[in-house]
């Protein structure tokens, strides 16, 4: 049995009238590899009965760049896991010097107070007591 396509717009994709071709404007060239067999596509047809090929393709094309955000997405996640953890180690390095920066300022403070204590002022007399 042979099979006839016809147009669901009741019109002809392409005819000559008048000495001149009348070509539907959803009559289209498509070059390339088909995306499910990848054999190679010179072929006119209407737009329309291209519609799932184009629709294959594009959600092949979109599985490719899912793929690609993801790998960048752990990529940037790994990344700022190393900031995150430098960042720790550096502010936990520098609390630690404050830290002991205080303890050797208390120290010296202590020190100079203790010096102050055993040094006598110079406005005071010491009295001998004679035997």
């Amino acid at each position: 049995m042979e099979i006839e396509v016809t147009c669901p717009l009741r019109s002809k994709c392409e005819e000559v009238k008048d000495n001149k071709v009348h070509r539907c404007r959803w009559y289209i060239n498509i070059r390339g590899k088909h995306p499910q067999s990848e054999d190679i596509i010179d072929q006119w047809d209407c737009s329309m009965a291209w519609m799932p090929i184009v629709m294959v393709e594009n959600a092949q094309t979109n599985r490719g760049q899912t793929q690609a955000i993801e790998s960048f997405r752990n990529e940037m996640i790994r990344n700022q896991k190393e900031f995150n953890l430098t960042l720790l180690t550096e502010v936990d390095r520098r609390r630690k010097l404050e830290q002991l920066e205080e303890k050797v300022s208390l120290m010296l403070l202590e020190e100079n107070e203790r010096k102050r204590l055993v040094q006598k002022p110079s406005n005071v007399i010491e009295i001998k007591e004679e035997e």
